[in-house]
């Protein structure tokens, strides 16, 4: 109990001492301090979430600098989201795009406003938007695909996230250059 009026004490004292000095003192920095601050309803920091199969399995993971969350339609909204997607434990496909959102009632992820994604053997992704669920990936709006010697451009893509089955539709132009 002794410590508090120390402290007042020795506050008092100070600002008698730089009163005498003409300055504020530092009664008048610790009188500062005390006001309140308000605080935000929900801080989030180093976003980054990740998702697992019921086995515990590792199926995504997405960073971003910020999140927002809504409870209603149980979605977090991310943005400036850079992740991986899985199989098997292994990274499969990287990903970045402006903004994303992960329905936990379905576990989607749906990537937009420019999204593109590369995969550890080279090949690319350009795509508007972008859909996981499970191990399915679609894709939509100005594809383009590119790998080793093929450019493939189209409307709409789908697949794995391994690319082992690739189904392009609307307006597909494959062209291939030499190596």
């Amino acid at each position: 109990m002794g410590t508090p009026w120390r402290l007042i004490l020795a506050s008092g004292a100070a600002a008698l001492a730089a009163s005498s000095w003409g300055s504020p003192g530092p009664l008048a920095v610790v009188a500062g301090a005390v006001e309140p601050v308000p605080a935000p309803f929900v801080d989030i920091q180093g976003t980054r979430l990740t998702g697992a199969d019921d086995a515990g399995r590792k199926q995504w993971e997405l960073q971003a600098a910020s999140v927002q969350i809504d409870r209603e339609r149980n979605t977090l909204t991310l943005a400036d989201v850079t992740g991986w997607l899985y199989r098997g434990g292994a990274r499969q496909l990287q990903l970045h795009a402006p903004r994303a959102t992960y329905q936990s009632q379905t576990g989607t992820v749906e990537l937009a406003g420019g999204v593109t994604a590369s995969a550890p053997d080279g090949r690319r992704i350009i795509a508007e938007r972008v859909r996981w669920t499970g191990a399915h990936l679609t894709a939509a709006g100005g594809i383009v695909l590119t790998q080793p010697g093929m450019t493939v451009r189209a409307d709409q893509m789908s697949g794995d996230v391994a690319f082992d089955w690739v189904t392009f539709e609307g307006h597909v132009a494959i062209t291939f250059t030499p190596q």
